[in-house]
């Protein structure tokens, strides 16, 4: 979606105006219609979402939840650059309206492990840890904040210019619902997500009234082990019957097993946490967070993008078991990895 690069942290409108240029329109299926813009000096790219009601109760209600995201912000969640809001009058009715300007990124996952497929050409232990660490870390930014995304897959992990991976708060773009569940519920690019196994199950019931009971953000965790594995195998992992409306836990088994050809059996216990069967015992994005904190920095640094000799990652990262299957079970787990 364009380069990336280091933007004011709060836009003001006026300057949108005096410094960036329209390039064009993109109708986005993360997005829906937005506009690139392109500053006119360094041609640095933004994109601008606009929002437009005629009740005030609603719209008022949008953009005090755009106040407390715009308060909000986090290295791996694209940014808020700034917002705009007006009030017109259309055919004798008020009509609201509200711009918000996001930085903008490179390519997606999607695209990069498509790109890398093509070529046989693997990711590196080490920048599948910078992927997995930096959507452990955003989502636990949300958890923490009392959200969550929805619907993590490669394509809505971000690719900055910079080699960092970002991801959106969903929210902000598709409100009040969970955008993996409805999507799959609606036969919208079913086969595109990765639901839990208890997210899958409840597509048997089609009553959309029922209260969901299944655990949003443990959803999300399921679905980002997944992710991982597609990246590790540049190909999606073939796991649902969609008949059934079943997960195969032999065919993720499976998948795990194959990649001890090229990955460390810390990277795939870490991995095998995220795809429990159990709701109960899968970890959540904080407990995550937690076990991957001290070792964070040593992650990015030695992902590809960011360091030439990768090849010599951190042997006590490799060898060190985050977290054990059994803790995890007790829920006594450390939070030291080395433990």
């Amino acid at each position: 979606m364009g380069n990336q690069g280091s933007t004011e942290e709060h836009l003001e409108f006026k300057n949108v105006v005096v410094d960036y240029e329209f390039e064009k329109k993109l109708s986005d299926q993360r997005f829906g219609e937005i506009k690139l813009l392109k500053e006119k000096n360094t041609k640095l790219k933004i994109f601008q979402k606009d929002f437009s009601s005629n009740s005030k109760k609603e719209f008022d209600s949008y953009v005090e939840e755009v106040k407390k995201r715009t308060q909000l912000s986090h290295p791996n969640v694209l940014r808020i650059l700034g917002q705009n809001t007006k009030k017109e009058d259309l055919f004798c009715t008020d009509y609201y309206k509200v711009s918000l300007f996001f930085e903008s990124f490179n390519y997606d996952l999607e695209q990069e492990i498509f790109k890398r497929a093509k070529k046989n050409e693997y990711f590196a232990e080490a920048d599948l840890w910078c992927i997995f660490d930096s959507v452990i870390s955003a989502c636990a930014f949300l958890q923490e904040n009392q959200m969550f995304h929805g619907d993590i897959r490669p394509f809505n992990v971000f690719i900055m210019n910079n080699g960092d991976y970002k991801i959106t708060d969903t929210r902000l773009f598709r409100q009040n619902f969970n955008p993996a569940y409805f999507g799959l519920l609606e036969g919208l690019d079913a086969k595109a997500h990765y639901p839990s196994p208890q997210v899958f199950e409840g597509l048997k019931d089609t009553d959309r009234n029922k209260p969901d009971n299944f655990d949003l953000v443990k959803n999300d965790v399921f679905a980002l082990g997944l992710t991982i594995l597609e990246a590790a195998h540049l190909k999606k992992p073939n796991v649902y019957d969609y008949e059934e409306y079943t997960v195969n836990s032999d065919k993720i088994e499976e998948a795990l097993a194959k990649m001890k050809d090229r990955y460390s059996d810390t990277l795939i216990q870490t991995l095998r946490f995220t795809l429990n069967f159990s709701e109960t015992e899968r970890p959540d994005f904080l407990t995550l967070d937690q076990e991957l904190t001290p070792y964070r920095k040593d992650i990015r640094a030695r992902a590809s993008i960011h360091a030439q000799n990768y090849e010599s990652a951190n042997e006590n990262l490799k060898q060190a078991s985050p977290v054990k299957q059994q803790e995890w079970q007790k829920g006594t787990h450390s939070p030291n990895p080395t433990d």
